[in-house]
């Protein structure tokens, strides 16, 4: 079948999770189908990035998104009820744009990642899947809760208009996607059970431990360092857990990986503490530490960051909000804390017990290699697709 991938930024270099998520299913779906890329950016893509898309699509479109349109969507959003997370992308030339593609092009089936870019979708007849990734709302709700005054009020807002719209829009696609259950319980529908569950998976053969690493850091933590759950968890791992654990250790480093880092994540930086901006292959980070500390205490979906931890052969303590979407055995394949004290604990635990270490890294990579594998969950994602095209 003749297929588009609708999302908005585009789907390399794998930064973010949403851009995993996109280029694993391009990639893997290429072996079925003709791919189609529509990207809708309002930055600068490179040609190296642009040449290993080249290597699954059969063509690429790429929208720019000006920032003044930005700004009067943010306007107008005020006052009609739709999530900003939709201003960030949404535009009526844009709109035209799409349909005249989709048009002429005669797809038999298109793709939306996401509910930010949905609306391009929003009438048009053509069958098509939303693949929602997580419950967007419940993202903002957490953050609500940990934030104060206006911060507080901006997010449960946002929270509520995620929730209406990612209810109102269900009905526009013919099928749809998830990454976890624990995110399909919160898409507001009694018929939510139509959501098809398709987990995002791990290339075990990239992520690897490199040779010529040596183990230096006590503590890891990966992420993009823009995205604000990201900022709380290393805030709250730098100023609550490492002190504890510097009580019993006291020369104890934490390595703190990932792009962009914020203003408030460079201010981290001490001593034991090493903040290292954007590296050109994740790995080299991954090869450094000996516990991933991840407690992350608001966010959606599935964290990629921890399965990758997993298949690089690192013990992961994490929070049950994380490991509600993985779903490892605590105390076997995963540590779970709840409080500073006892990640702190888990984290002494597995410093100073190399074996103890070396079962629950074993434990984990078994269990991603079983559990999580892109070609098994791409194999879900197309036979929706054959039915589909079949009705």
């Amino acid at each position: 079948m003749k297929l588009l991938y609708l999302m908005y930024r585009f789907p390399y270099p794998l930064d973010k999770g949403d851009k995993l998520r996109a280029f694993h299913f391009i990639k893997h779906l290429s072996k079925y189908h003709e791919i189609n890329l529509l990207s809708i950016i309002d930055e600068k893509i490179d040609d190296k990035s642009r040449d290993i898309l080249k290597m699954y699509v059969n063509n690429i479109v790429e929208i720019k998104f000006s920032k003044l349109k930005l700004v009067k969507n943010l306007l107008l959003n005020l006052f009609n009820g739709k999530p900003f997370q939709n201003a960030f992308v949404y535009d009526k030339s844009i709109k035209k744009q799409v349909e005249r593609i989709i048009k002429n092009e005669k797809y038999d089936y298109a793709i939306c990642l996401m509910v930010r870019p949905a609306d391009y979708l929003k009438g048009i007849r053509i069958r098509k899947m939303l693949d929602y990734q997580d419950a967007l709302s419940i993202g903002f709700e957490r953050r609500s809760k940990k934030n104060k005054l206006f911060g507080r009020f901006f997010y449960q807002q946002e929270a509520n208009r995620l929730s209406n719209y990612e209810v109102e829009i269900f009905d526009e696609f013919d099928d749809k996607i998830i990454i976890t259950e624990e995110d399909r319980k919160h898409i507001n529908r009694d018929d939510r059970a139509k959501i098809v569950v398709v987990p995002n998976g791990i290339d075990l053969d990239f992520f690897m431990p490199l040779k010529n690493f040596e183990r230096k850091f006590d503590l890891l933590f990966v992420g993009n360092m823009q995205y604000e759950p990201n900022v709380l968890c290393v805030k709250y791992i730098v100023n609550e857990i490492l002190p504890i654990i510097q009580k019993a250790k006291p020369d104890a480093t934490i390595m703190i990986a990932g792009a962009d880092p914020k203003n408030e994540v460079l201010a981290l930086k001490r001593k034991n503490v090493v903040i290292t901006g954007r590296l050109d292959d994740i790995r080299e980070a991954y090869s450094q530490g000996k516990v991933f500390l991840a407690p992350m205490q608001t966010g959606t979906g599935l964290q990629n960051k921890l399965l990758e931890a997993m298949a690089m052969r690192l013990p992961v303590v994490t929070s049950e909000l994380c490991n509600k979407a993985i779903q490892a055995k605590d105390n076997f394949e995963i540590l779970i804390g709840r409080n500073p004290e006892e990640y702190a604990q888990h984290c002494i635990n597995l410093l100073n017990n190399s074996t103890f270490r070396n079962t629950i890294s074993e434990n984990a990579y078994n269990f991603v290699k079983t559990n999580y594998s892109w070609e098994k969950n791409v194999r879900i994602l197309n036979s929706i697709i054959d039915n589909s095209a079949k009705n």
